[in-house]
This record gives structure tokens, C-alpha cells and sequence, in this order.
């Protein structure tokens, strides 16, 4: 029986504990900050490795490899096409040791036995030549482009997670297993028959406002399908770059096996499922990595290897950027007020400060025609009078006369002074209500926002206290004196 009271931990033992304990906190805290799935992430952030195009020469370049040259540059910097290629020029005379050039490609070339020149070698990101000898302008436009590629760019870019490429064998019945297998399974994720992570959408957290108002629904994950033909001459740099990811792929045990790479992201291939593997359990093991929450972490630390495309990403990524919404990673594609709906103070609806005006116009209107009412009754009910007078008296005087016209006369002015009052009441009324509804309901607004930004301070702020008062007792438990 083991006695933890004998147990001695070694200096050493206690700091690499401390260490991994608060590398597994930041870890942690990493893993739960993001809810992107790895694919949109990748669009939207990971950059594509270059495919590196060394020249090897000993005599000065001449007029057609400067154009080749030229040729290459283009390519790699066209916006609306652009290729991930770098060419570098290496002068065998000048450098000898060849000290310019990475250490692996150093190697393969004084591995070779005829080191002809001038020659190209082209080397994909895992430092493995895929070609080696002459350059042209149709060899290039072949290098960086075929019609699977484009299939699977324009597939990517309408927010599939993934495109499952595969490529055929010299087994006709596998290749017909397979690519059944394949094609149900999109079919299943499509319908909806397999469960995969769905991450909330954009705005699913945030408070409403308005109670009526529906919940974000989260888009459908789907996932794309291409088939190439191991013979297809058109395919040939894009079957060389699938090809090149692992050492055994081009034997000749394989040869007659169908494979299936798992393309997502920027151009970025997982390793292959060959023959047998291409079963349900491993292309549902494919799918979970790319549609599972990021990690936020580097790219090299992912699995797969970026391939040569000649495509334009950034619109692609603002594609997934305008169907998704503003979520963690695509932060160049939309501004601030899209990321941090719940601190921006919203504008004062102009809406409420019309509403008291016409209730203003409609009080002066009622207002004004009460008055004139009180006008009519008050100058006909003396005409009425005179006429039954009229009646029973024989004659009028000329005092009366002019009293009934003094009469209506003070009776306009007592009807013009009451006009005139009742108005500058509705102005003052008018007045006061645009001075106030506006000020209280800015306050309401602005008092919402504020304990909504503060909760989320004091929230943010907790989780970091409870972090690292953790992270501070496991480093007191493990580096205590003994």
C-alpha cells in the first residue's frame, strides 16, 4: 500500500506541475471563449501556406524565365486569383553551401545524383517536391488551378463545412462502395439523420427587446462531395499535392485503393481514409473536427496540410461572414456595434417625440371650434331676441341699436382673448411634454445599457478572480516549503 505521507515530490516535479496546471487553466478558459466551428474559423483566419518554386541556375536569367518569372509573382499577388506560391531564386555558383534555402530542400538537392541546371523545383508546405524540372506558362496555369479545385472553392464558399474529395482506384467495385458510402452521408447530414454540434447563432445570448421578437435559428451544416479520376490528366498537380501529404500514398498497395481527403477551411486537406477506412465511423470522425468548436489555437497545431489554390478567400470568407453573422473570427468582415449589441446606447426614436405634436394640432383644433360654437351661440341668441321683439313692439331706437352692436363686439373680443389663451396653453403644454418624454426615455434607455454593460464587467471580472485565485493555491500547493 502506497503512503502519501513517504510520497516526496522533487523540485522539479513541483514546478512542471505548476506549470501544466496553469497552462490547463488558460487552456480551459480558451476552449470555453470561443463557439465557432473550425471551419468558419479557418475561412475566416487561417492563412494558406505557401507552395515554394526554387530556381536553381548558374548562368544569368534570361528574357523567357524572366517571364516566367513575372509570370509567377503575378500570380501569387492577383487579388481577384490569388495563388499560394513564393518563388525563390538561387544562384548555385554564388551559393555554394546553398545556406539561403531551408534545410530540407537543401537536402533533397544534394540527394540528387544529376544536378541539372537550370531546373525548378516546386515543394509543398511539408518540404516534399512534387516537381522537378522545366517551367512554363502552362505548366504554371496547371500547377495552380483545374476544374475540381474550382468545384471545391465555389462549394467552400457557400458555407459547406466541408468537401469530401476522392479519388479513384484502379478497383472499380471499391470505387463504387465507396463513393455510395460517401454520397449517403452527405445525405444524412443534409437531412438532418446525423447529429452534429450546431453552435448557438449570432444573438442568441443577447437580451431582446422586444418580447414578440422570434429566437435566431442556427443555419444547417452541410457538406460537399467531388470525385476525381486518379487519370485524369487535368487533375494531375492537384492528385500530386493530395498525394504528397504521407510517404506510402503513391504505392503501389494503394494504387487500386479509392481514397477520401476532407477539404475545409482555406484549401486545408485532413490525411486520408484509404480503401476499408472509408467507413462511416471515420468520416464522421473527420466531420466532428471541423464542425467542432475551435480551440483558437495555431494553425500548425491542427491536423492536415493546406493545398494550392488560386482563388480569392477574403470574399469567400465574407460570404460565410454575411450567412453566419458577427461571431468570434470574422471580426475584419463586420465594425464594433456588430460584436457589442448589448453597450451601444440606440438613438432616440423620433417616433415618440411627433406623437405629442399632433395631439397638440388636434387640442388647438378641438379648442378653436368650441370657441367659434360659443361665438355662434352668443351673436345668434340676440339676433333671435330682436326678431321676436320685432314682433311685439312697434319700434326699435337707435340706443338699442347700438347696444346689441357693442354687445357682439365685446363678445368677438372676450372669443379672440379666449383663442388666444387656449393656444399659448397647447404651445406651453406642447412644450413641456417634447422637453420631458425624450429626457425620460433617453434615461430609460441609457440606465438599461448601463447595468446590462456593467453586469457584463462584473461577470467577466468574476470569472477572472475565481482563475486566478485557483491558479495562485495550486502554485502554493505544489512550491510550499517542506
Amino acid at each position: 500500500m502506497i503512503s502519501f505521507a513517504n510520497l516526496q515530490v522533487t523540485k522539479h516535479f513541483s514546478r512542471l506541475l505548476g506549470v501544466f496546471g496553469a497552462v490547463f487553466v488558460l487552456a480551459a478558459g480558451t476552449v470555453w471563449a470561443c463557439s465557432t466551428p473550425v471551419y468558419r474559423y479557418a475561412m475566416y483566419r487561417w492563412e494558406p501556406a505557401p507552395y515554394e518554386i526554387y530556381y536553381f541556375h548558374e548562368q544569368d536569367v534570361d528574357e523567357t524565365v524572366a517571364e516566367v518569372h513575372e509570370s509567377i509573382r503575378a500570380a501569387a499577388k492577383c487579388e481577384e486569383r490569388t495563388a499560394n506560391l513564393f518563388l525563390a531564386a538561387v544562384d548555385v555558383k554564388e551559393d555554394s553551401e546553398l545556406k539561403t534555402i531551408p534545410p530540407d530542400v537543401r537536402k533533397w538537392w544534394e540527394a540528387q545524383p544529376d544536378k541539372q541546371t537550370p531546373c525548378y523545383v516546386v515543394v509543398t508546405p511539408y518540404g516534399v517536391p512534387i516537381h522537378h524540372g522545366d517551367m512554363d506558362a502552362e505548366v504554371l496555369q496547371a500547377l495552380i488551378d483545374s476544374p475540381a479545385r474550382r468545384s471545391v472553392v465555389e462549394q467552400l464558399s457557400e458555407g459547406t463545412a466541408g468537401v469530401m474529395v476522392m479519388i479513384t482506384g484502379s478497383d472499380d467495385e471499391a470505387n463504387q462502395k465507396a463513393e455510395q458510402l460517401i454520397k449517403e452521408f452527405v445525405a444524412d447530414i443534409a437531412s438532418g439523420k446525423i447529429e452534429l454540434y450546431i453552435p448557438p447563432p449570432v444573438g442568441f445570448f443577447t437580451p431582446r427587446r422586444d418580447e414578440a421578437e422570434e429566437e435566431p435559428e442556427s443555419p444547417q451544416i452541410e457538406v460537399g462531395y467531388v470525385k476525381v479520376d486518379r487519370s485524369d490528366p487535368k487533375e494531375k498537380w492537384f492528385l500530386e499535392t493530395l498525394l504528397s501529404m504521407e510517404e506510402d500514398l503513391k504505392d503501389e498497395q494503394f494504387e487500386d485503393q479509392p481514397m477520401m481527403f476532407v477539404i475545409f477551411g482555406r484549401g486545408r486537406a485532413l490525411p486520408p481514409c484509404i480503401g476499408r477506412g472509408i467507413n462511416r465511423d471515420n468520416l464522421l470522425d473527420c466531420v466532428d473536427f471541423v464542425t467542432g468548436a475551435c480551440s483558437c489555437t495555431v494553425k500548425d497545431q491542427n491536423p492536415g496540410m493546406d493545398l494550392l489554390f488560386a482563388t480569392n478567400w477574403f470574399v469567400a470568407a465574407e460570404k460565410l461572414a454575411a450567412k453566419f453573422g458577427a461571431e468570434e473570427g470574422a471580426e475584419a468582415q463586420f465594425s464594433t456595434e456588430d460584436f457589442f449589441q448589448d453597450l451601444m446606447i440606440p438613438p432616440v426614436q423620433q417616433a415618440s417625440l411627433e406623437q405629442p405634436e399632433s395631439d397638440t394640432d388636434d387640442t388647438e383644433m378641438a379648442t378653436a371650434t368650441e370657441v367659434e360654437s360659443d361665438i355662434a351661440r352668443a351673436t345668434d341668441q340676440p339676433s333671435d331676441d330682436v326678431a321676436e321683439d320685432a314682433t311685439t313692439e312697434d319700434a326699435t331706437t337707435e340706443d338699442a341699436a347700438t347696444e346689441d352692436a357693442a354687445v357682439e363686439v365685446a363678445a368677438v373680443e372676450v372669443a379672440t382673448v379666449e383663442v388666444a389663451t387656449v393656444e399659448d396653453a397647447a404651445v406651453e403644454v406642447a412644450a413641456v411634454s417634447l422637453t420631458t418624454e425624450p429626457t425620460t426615455a433617453t434615461a430609460a434607455l441609457t440606465n438599461g445599457d448601463a447595468s446590462s454593460m456593467f453586469r457584463g464587467v462584473f461577470l467577466v471580472a468574476m470569472g477572472l478572480a475565481v482563475a486566478f485565485v485557483l491558479l495562485f493555491g495550486m502554485t502554493f500547493m505544489v512550491l510550499r516549503p517542506r
